[in-house]
């Protein structure tokens, strides 16, 4: 089964069969998207998919075995869609201890109404890993460049960091799930985790918490 990425339909070099199938799959994933927003992930069938993507239903087992399989790529779209909102969000703002508050609630607000990332929650290493391969060199970067400025006294590699923040990210999202009226609260207790974890003081944490902007992520 071709589960893997496949290559740009632009790219000249591209067979015209394989352009074609690069076009079915990302129809595919496009249905999978808006299918799982109308009606979720569980009640979503290969036949809605494959009709609402206007392509044979056999075609389906072409490149994937179920709908399970689909999901992290809805998940992996989403989460590349939040990296290039988030940066025009914390475009403006100069601090690394502000930025790194942004793209923690950012995210963690994007996922929270995400369908895919919901149904991923139930398979925690999937959804690390997705995560992970998307997020992890930007957060990357903006750590590094907190360190340069003076800003973040980093007392863990730049993985195991990630790791510990990721792991964090996954078991408040759970708990909003389970009580949505604990978001705010959720957001600031990691807001002010992932900033201890970079080294930042208390008393800063707080005054970062209180400067930050409101982050609705927009589709």
């Amino acid at each position: 089964m071709e589960q893997q990425g496949l290559a740009d339909s632009s790219d000249p070099q591209v067979s015209r069969q394989e352009r074609r199938k690069i076009r079915t799959r990302k129809s595919l994933v496009d249905a999978a998207r808006q299918l799982f927003l109308e009606k979720g992930v569980s009640a979503t069938s290969v036949n809605d998919i494959t009709e609402t993507a206007d392509v044979a239903y056999g075609t389906f087992y072409n490149y994937f075995t179920g709908v399970e399989d689909i999901v992290p790529l809805v998940a992996r779209d989403e989460l590349a869609g939040h990296l290039v909102r988030v940066r025009e969000l914390r475009f403006g703002y100069d601090d690394p201890a502000l930025v790194a508050a942004l793209n923690l609630r950012f995210t963690f607000v994007s996922v929270i109404e995400d369908p895919a990332m919901r149904w991923l929650s139930q398979r925690p290493s999937v959804m690390f890993e997705e995560l992970f391969d998307i997020l992890s060199e930007d957060s990357a970067a903006t750590n590094i460049s907190g360190v340069e400025a003076g800003r973040f006294n980093l007392r863990y590699s730049l993985e195991n960091l990630r790791v510990f923040v990721l792991w964090g990210l996954i078991g408040m999202w759970n708990k909003v799930w389970e009580s949505p009226g604990s978001q705010a609260a959720c957001l600031d207790d990691l807001t002010r985790m992932h900033l201890r974890l970079l080294g930042v003081d208390d008393d800063s944490i707080e005054q970062v918490i209180k400067t930050l902007p409101e982050v609705v992520p927009t589709s």
